[in-house]
């Protein structure tokens, strides 16, 4: 969810590939 997505964002530094993960 948004909750993993906050942490693992500055991580991976690509929105795109976030918003596939955790849609």
């Amino acid at each position: 969810g948004k909750e993993k997505q906050l942490e693992v964002s500055p991580l991976l530094m690509s929105s795109s590939q976030s918003n596939l993960v955790f849609a």
